[in-house]
């Protein structure tokens, strides 16, 4: 491999580091978050948990129709799907 191939790697690899920081970071403060208790997320926001707290979970589980929503989510995620490949399939037929 030549310098100029090496420096474009180089960059392109350094590039996809820092877009793969910028996505993965909120979705691990997030998961953080949610193990924390209110006053440990008002205080220290962005530090480790000191106890995993799952008491979220277990309010979203016992106090919602979660788990309606989750199936209702997985039941129009199925039909758009089937309906999006025959779409797909008459329209490419058709060509």
């Amino acid at each position: 491999m030549d310098t100029k191939t090496r420096i474009v790697n180089l960059l392109t690899h350094g590039i996809l580091l820092a877009y793969s920081f910028v996505v993965i970071y909120p979705l691990f403060i997030m998961v953080i978050t949610s193990l924390k208790t209110n006053l440990e997320v008002m205080t220290r926001p962005f530090s480790l948990p000191q106890a995993i707290n799952l008491k979220g979970y277990e309010t979203v589980l016992n106090q919602t129709n979660f788990l309606v929503f989750y199936r209702n989510s997985i039941v129009v995620t199925v039909v758009s799907l089937f309906l999006i490949i025959v779409v797909s399939t008459l329209a490419a037929y058709a060509l």
